[in-house]
Order: structure tokens, then C-alpha cells, then sequence
């Protein structure tokens, strides 16, 4: 367990929906602010079998100023990773989120599932996250091969869905390792053009 001083400023941007058609209208921007008091704690690792695992995290935070959220901050976490063999792993993730200002987004409960496989060159990810109480749901994967050990190909395709509101993308990437960094030259099929991708983050 930890605790200390805290400064924080934080900014939510999500779109905002028109009740009568479900169609979006625009984007609702909120903001946070302030300085106070956190308290965080880490539980050590639980071990459940010779392949399975369980963690825990949780913090508390109050705010003080003009912009601070009123209440008490509260953000917490359940975690159970399951590995198959060398090969597989799985990580599933119940969350908890009171902060009066994401909240309203993501949902003051979700759930979130990651799955990696990788083997000889071959390496498939995937990731889902879906907000409870909210309908909001969005689900992700990748598949890669390594053709050596500088050059790489793979394949992203990302589904958000918001109230209604759905984006839909989907990425084929040529990648390149400079040191123990990629850079990859990418094609949108939403945008229908190039862009480049530096360590997974897209321009």
C-alpha cells in the first residue's frame, strides 16, 4: 500500500448522441482538475493453479479545487490470467471506475479480454472491452508473421461501438525494426490511404 500527494488534470471527449434518432451530433467535452490526497494498494500475486493467476488494485483519490470531482475518486481492478501452454495466454479483467467524469463514457463497471498467441513467426492478438450499464463495446485483433528479424506483416481490425454509433477500421501494415522499435507503413480501408505506424500508435 501506497499514499501521497497528488496533482491531477484530465480531459474526456466522446460523442454525443441525439436521443430521438441515435444518430451523432457532435462530441461532449468534460474536464477535471485539482490537487489532494491518493492511497493505492497492489495485492501480491495469487496463484491458483501451475497455469492460472489472480491480481488485485485498488486506489482512492480526493481532489481539491474549482474543478475537482466532489466525491471521492475510486478506481479498482480484478485480474485472472490463464496461460496454455508456451504458446497461449489469456488475461480477463473486471473494472471498477468512479471518478465523475469517464465514468459516463466507459461505465462505472466493465469487463475486458485480451488473448495473445504466438508461435514460431505467427502471432495473433485480440482484445474486447465491454462497459456495463452503457452500451458501449468495442473489440480488436492482430495477425502477424515474421518474414525475418527486421521485416514483419500483419493485419489490425478494430470495431467500436457507442450508442448506437458504430466505427468500423481495418489496417494492413508492413513493418520495419530500427533497434528495439518498429516503424510500419500502413493502409486504412476507412481513410483509403497510407500512414505510419511508430510503436502501434497511427498517423
Amino acid at each position: 500500500m501506497s499514499y501521497g500527494l497528488t496533482a491531477n488534470s484530465s480531459q474526456s471527449v466522446f460523442p454525443d448522441i441525439d436521443p430521438n434518432t441515435g444518430r451523432r451530433i457532435g462530441n461532449v467535452k468534460s474536464s477535471r482538475s485539482g490537487a489532494g490526497l491518493t492511497t493505492r494498494f497492489f495485492s501480491d500475486s495469487l496463484t491458483l493453479d501451475r497455469w492460472s493467476s489472480m491480481n488485485a488494485s485498488f486506489s482512492a483519490t480526493k481532489l481539491f479545487g474549482e474543478n475537482a470531482y466532489e466525491g471521492v475518486g475510486l478506481n479498482g481492478s480484478v485480474s485472472l490470467t490463464r496461460r496454455f501452454g508456451s504458446s497461449a495466454s489469456t488475461f480477463l479483467t473486471y473494472n471498477y471506475l468512479q471518478d465523475g467524469l469517464n465514468e459516463v463514457f466507459m461505465g462505472r463497471h466493465s469487463l475486458s479480454l485480451i488473448g495473445n498467441f504466438s508461435q514460431g513467426n505467427t502471432g495473433l492478438r485480440i482484445s474486447g472491452n465491454k462497459g456495463i450499464g452503457v452500451d458501449r463495446f468495442s473489440l480488436g485483433g492482430e495477425a502477424s508473421y515474421r518474414l525475418s528479424g527486421l521485416w514483419r506483416v500483419s493485419y489490425s481490425h478494430f470495431f467500436n461501438q457507442y450508442r448506437g454509433n458504430i466505427f468500423d477500421d481495418y489496417y494492413y501494415i508492413l513493418s520495419y525494426r530500427i533497434g528495439w522499435r518498429e516503424v510500419g507503413l500502413t493502409w486504412s480501408k476507412r481513410t483509403n490511404r497510407p500512414g505510419i505506424q511508430l510503436m502501434n500508435t497511427s498517423f
